[in-house]
């Protein structure tokens, strides 16, 4: 069995990679970590994986990153000017081949979820796999009142981190605009300002889904909050906004701000060279400079302090649940069921994407 991570980290990660071994381990399957997630399988580096055994994860739980480390190789990529346009996936399964794996777990987002589908696709049965949701933007429809591995551990460092900012605003007087992680949905950065108490928190959500938020609205959101506080004698705030928000701003202002933008391996937009944060910083300042009038704004992104951070124990309690046993990961790849994950009431199990099968 093969272990890969693809993706940005999250805060338990090593603990599902523990988990997946140990149970693995102890139904008498063989486990290689597969360092940097597709990339080596792409170019054909079978060396870059390793074996791993109860003894190499057994602590590994407790810390931050990934002991195999991540990567956003993308082996569905197509190479239309090549012989094989498909060449990455079918690199993918030949490396997978020459190391003997036909049970592959693949811990990620969408995009590693989407890829390893189109492997067990690709491999016409000769290659099982289970995948397991990984985002820290707490963005997946699981069942009522479970989070995304990761999210509880993000939102109480990023609350930590807040509310320093906020004892700075208040010593020095001044405001803060952070932005945290948050592509498709607001939920961190709501987490994030409602525990720490902030002056205003800014999401996605809260705009009509149907038509693009102006860089001008949201300078008027912040600007007018500023001006109450200042009325009301404080002066100082700390606001925290989705990054996901720069996703919505119309595609003339987006073309302004990142003139060459960066997408990633999966196309998708860089959102961390937008810098939202300084964007709006500078345009409120500027707001209150043509009105004569002098403040103190600075940006922050606090989204790399997050991921890797060392679980909390929430998490860290959390992610060995969707244990894999011999006779699930096989078996459920054949069919295509998804693995059953037991909440904290011993006498109820309900079907989870905690472990889901992509096959």
């Amino acid at each position: 069995m093969g272990i890969l991570c693809g993706g940005g980290p999250a805060p338990g990660m090593n603990s599902v990679i523990s988990a997946a071994t140990i149970e693995a381990r102890n139904s008498g399957w063989d486990v290689l970590g597969i360092m940097d997630g597709f990339q080596h399988l792409i170019e054909g580096r079978v060396e870059e994986a390793r074996p791993l055994s109860i003894t190499d994860v057994s602590r590994i739980h407790v810390q931050g990153g990934s002991v195999i480390r991540t990567s956003r190789a993308n082996p569905t990529v197509r190479d239309e000017g090549a012989a094989d346009p498909d060449w990455r996936l079918r690199a993918c399964l030949e490396s997978l081949r020459k190391l003997g794996i036909d049970a592959l777990v693949t811990i990620g987002g969408d995009d590693t979820a989407f890829s390893a589908s189109r492997l067990a696709e690709a491999a016409r049965g000769d290659l099982r796999v289970a995948h397991v949701p990984k985002t820290i933007d707490n963005d997946l429809p699981l069942p009522r009142g479970v989070p995304t591995f990761g999210f509880e551990t993000a939102r109480s460092v990023g609350v930590e981190l807040v509310n320093n900012l906020m004892t700075d605003a208040i010593t020095t007087q001044r405001w803060y605009l952070v932005v945290a992680m948050g592509r498709s949905a607001g939920h961190l950065a709501l987490g994030i300002g409602k525990s720490a108490g902030v002056t205003l928190t800014l999401i996605a959500e809260e705009f009509p889904r149907d038509k693009p938020v102006r860089l001008s609205r949201l300078v008027d959101v912040l600007e007018t909050s500023m001006l109450k506080r200042i009325a009301n004698g404080r002066p100082f705030g700390v606001a925290v906004l989705a990054e996901g928000i720069g996703l919505r701003l119309p595609q003339d202002e987006l073309a302004q701000a990142m003139p060459e933008v960066e997408r990633d391996e999966h196309g998708h937009v860089r959102l961390a060279e937008l810098e939202l944060d300084r964007l709006l910083a500078k345009q409120v300042k500027d707001r209150f400079r043509e009105r004569g009038q002098s403040i103190t704004v600075e940006g922050r992104n606090i989204g790399y302090e997050l991921r890797c951070a060392p679980p909390i124990p929430f998490d860290i309690e959390y992610t060995p649940r969707p244990r894999l046993r011999r006779r699930r990961v096989p078996e459920a790849g054949a069919d295509g069921r998804r693995a059953r994950r037991h909440d904290h009431d011993p006498g109820r199990a309900h079907d989870s994407a905690a472990l889901r099968v992509v096959q």
